[in-house]
Order: structure tokens, then C-alpha cells, then sequence
């Protein structure tokens, strides 16, 4: 599913404020959390791919593209 950059951000202030730290400061380990913060980083990264390919498409698909079918 595509979130949108809301959501992404909602779901990391959910996620950051369950984070917890050993009596050292440090972040306390917590694979579930781990895992949820891999899959929103990954959800940003196809949000942010996306944004750019319907920017960048365009340009290709008509300059790019008509240019090398032109070549001898």
C-alpha cells in the first residue's frame, strides 16, 4: 500500500514516542520496532521514488527517448 507522507509521518511520531532507553541513554533494542521503522523507511523512499519519476518521466519519455530513436 502507498501512504502518503501524513501517514509516513504519523506512524514515525506513533513509533517514536514508544521508544524506550537503557539507564545508559542509549536506545533500548526492540526487534518489533526495528522491523516498523525498516517498513515506513522503505514506504518513504517508494513515496519520495514516486514523486520524482512522475517529475522526471515526462522529460525522458520526450526528450530522452525520441532523441535515441532518431540515431542512425
Amino acid at each position: 500500500m502507498n501512504k502518503t507522507p501524513e501517514q509516513i509521518a504519523a506512524e514515525l511520531r506513533t513509533l517514536a514516542a514508544q521508544l524506550e532507553e537503557t539507564s545508559d541513554g542509549l536506545l533500548k533494542p526492540n526487534e518489533n520496532q526495528a522491523d516498523r521503522l525498516e517498513q515506513l523507511l522503505n514506504s518513504a523512499k517508494q513515496t519520495i521514488n514516486r514523486g520524482l519519476r512522475e517529475m522526471v518521466q515526462p522529460i525522458l519519455d520526450t526528450y530522452l527517448i525520441n532523441y535515441h530513436q532518431n540515431l542512425p
